[in-house]
């Protein structure tokens, strides 16, 4: 699944401020830190109540946040639910976001999958970050013929699991954070604002400039960054799965951070990247994680039937090519007129 990268640059008149900090630029507000491993940035183009402090209120909401999903704490709700087995109870946002995974995987194919956790980690992609080159055929093997006759099973107050299952929510995580921030800051009255999470963006409204934010899309290139493209966003969510951020290279090889449920192996499609535009940042995230899994035909194939918003940028022969859905090109389009 997929962990922590920025895949998308942000195009519009802001002043980055560093990591903690926020300041004010004309009628843009920035506020940044730090979560999840990643960082985070709220811009918000509308004036606000001097007397709050806003940043506080963000960083609690994250905080909180990471004390259901972070892989990455001992005491979290995950954490406690993959060292667990049979009825387990679960919070409202952790059975709404194995409820999100479970459309999302229905509308990939099985290719988006939370509950391969163990292949995540066998491949040093986990939280231990544990890895000594590629895995045996033998151990991969091993897991994905762990018997699956004890799927979960998701009630109103529990979830039912194996021991042996380890859920994953690096993939829809960040976005489903991103939705959060976003709902949060139009409880509070605020109607012009973006929200970024480790790469997962969520627009509201214009910015300083009157306009819809503007996001660019990257290169899918292991040695540069650059932009490939840009994207405005009309109350909109955006998120970018790629193979060349996250990832580790042996014997000449790469290996992607993105594994393949079918075969348990990183994904070697390629496809470099996929964007999504969703109303929802959670479901664009997991989204554009199981598109980049499947590869061009079927990605092309669900997003035309499924009427989403979807680009991909593909490798052909040394250069770039884009894929870019009916849904998409209608939009873009519309924009444009």
């Amino acid at each position: 699944m997929k962990q922590s990268f920025n895949s998308i640059f942000f195009v519009c008149a802001a002043v980055l401020v560093l990591a903690g900090c926020s300041k004010t630029n004309k009628s843009l507000t920035v506020i940044e830190g730090v979560t999840m491993g990643t960082t985070y940035t709220v811009k918000i183009s509308d004036q606000l109540d001097k007397e709050v402090d806003l940043k506080a209120l963000i960083d609690q909401e994250l905080l909180e946040f990471n004390g259901v999903f972070s892989h990455y704490m001992a005491e979290s709700e995950i954490s406690k639910f993959n060292r667990s087995e049979g009825a387990v109870t679960v919070s409202s946002s952790f059975r709404e976001l194995l409820l999100l995974s479970e459309e999302v995987k229905n509308i990939t194919r099985g290719a988006f999958d939370v509950s391969i956790g163990p292949l995540v980690d066998l491949w040093g992609f986990g939280p231990d970050f544990k890895r000594e080159g590629p895995p045996s055929r033998i151990k991969i093997e091993d897991l994905l013929e762990t018997p699956s006759d004890n799927p979960l099973k998701i009630t109103s107050n529990f979830v039912y699991k194996s021991r042996e299952t380890r859920l994953d929510f690096s993939g829809i995580a960040k976005g489903y954070a991103v939705d959060l921030i976003a709902e949060f800051l139009e409880h509070r009255d605020l109607e012009n604002f973006f929200v970024e999470i480790g790469g997962e963006v969520k627009a509201r409204g214009l910015s300083p400039r009157g306009k819809p934010w503007n996001i660019a899309i990257e290169v899918p290139n292991r040695n540069e960054r650059k932009v490939f493209s840009t994207v405005p966003l009309d109350n909109l969510a955006m998120a970018t799965s790629g193979d060349y951020r996250n990832f580790f290279e042996s014997d000449g090889a790469f290996f992607p951070h993105i594994i393949n449920p079918d075969n348990g192996y990183p994904i070697d499609n390629g496809v470099g990247s996929v964007t999504v535009l969703h109303r929802s940042a959670a479901l664009a995230d997991a989204l554009a994680t199981g598109l980049n899994a499947i590869g061009l035909e079927s990605l092309s194939q669900i997003s035309n039937e499924k009427n989403l918003k979807v680009m991909a940028i593909i490798r052909q022969s040394g250069k770039y090519e884009v894929f870019s859905s009916e849904k998409f090109q209608e939009y873009v389009t519309s924009l444009s007129e």
